[in-house]
């Protein structure tokens, strides 16, 4: 919110003051009064953000080089591999899961990274964002018992799938439609 402030209106807002303005039009005059200040005093305006420039080759983090190095000692494990489960209740908007999934690796590179040999070292390499495509398994027909083992069974085969981390994806979802309005 801060970062938009600062594009929309050109002030530099402080953190405090998302906490301190108890409803928005105190914040939109909080706001109005940095701009006039600032334009009485010349105020220093930052840089706007920009990509970093990268190097051909990025090398490995110290972790990514941990990670790294337990895979080429014990190929495909599943130690690191961090899961976990949600239940929704209500009507699915699948194409919404899709999006927001698209979105948050589209956010966050470390998700869209993988890891390649070479003579030098191993480095990394952060694809394009891709649209996520997320495999639905149609328990609906089950009895419930039967419902509740396949779940157990296929939420335990996901955690303990290893990750290729030359070929990646590094996230992985799938969703388990139990009824129209469980998933």
């Amino acid at each position: 919110m801060i970062s938009r402030v600062r594009s929309v209106f050109g002030v530099e807002l402080p953190m405090r003051s998302l906490f301190e303005e108890e409803t928005l039009s105190a914040l939109a005059a909080a706001v109005e009064e940095i701009r006039r200040a600032d334009l009485g005093a010349g105020a220093i305006r930052l840089p706007p953000l920009e990509p970093m420039r990268r190097p051909p080759t990025i090398p490995l983090s110290f972790a990514q080089q941990r990670l790294w190095f337990l895979d080429q000692l014990a190929p495909g494990g599943s130690a690191y591999n961090v899961s976990a489960g949600w239940s929704l209740a209500g009507r699915l908007r699948f194409a919404a899961l899709e999006d927001a999934i698209t979105e948050l690796v589209r956010r966050h590179e470390s998700l869209r990274t993988t890891f390649h040999p070479s003579g030098e070292g191993p480095y990394q390499v952060i694809s394009a964002p891709v649209r996520a495509r997320i495999p639905v398994a149609d328990l609906s027909a089950l009895s419930a018992e039967d419902r509740e083992t396949e779940t157990r069974s296929l939420v335990a085969q996901q955690a303990e799938r290893s990750f290729d981390l030359v070929r990646g994806p590094l996230l992985r979802a799938a969703l388990l439609h139990i009824s129209v309005d469980e998933n």
